[in-house]
């Protein structure tokens, strides 16, 4: 089914972008055609272990790096304004959901 020309255009060609694109855009796959890792009685049935593998190897990955921001060293070399709150440094904002203000400058380093 999802070789057919009925659902999908040019669907013997190598298309990488077909799983990237926007709904509406002619490469989007129509509705009742098989996309892998949906949900319903099509899903995959691997999906639950890849997703913990996914989480293991991020995690292992996480650990090799160092995470240090760098609001300072952005405040200092530029006019922006430092947010606060009650005198204090704002790190996180609300507006419709939480995420750190500025968009948490920092800089990543290996660790050795």
């Amino acid at each position: 089914m999802h070789r057919a020309p009925k659902y999908r255009i040019q669907p013997d060609d190598f298309i990488p972008e077909r799983w990237l694109v926007e709904p509406g855009y002619k490469l989007y796959p129509t509705k009742s055609a098989w996309r892998p890792f949906e949900n319903g009685p099509r899903n995959c049935i691997a999906q639950g272990l890849v997703m913990t593998e996914l989480r293991v190897i991020l995690s292992l990955l996480v650990c090799e790096f160092d995470v240090r921001d760098s609001h300072s060293e952005i405040y200092t070399n530029s006019t922006a304004r430092i947010k606060t709150y009650k005198g204090e440094r704002a790190f996180q904002i609300d507006s419709g959901a939480a995420h750190p203000a500025d968009y948490f400058p920092c800089k990543v380093f290996m660790r050795k």
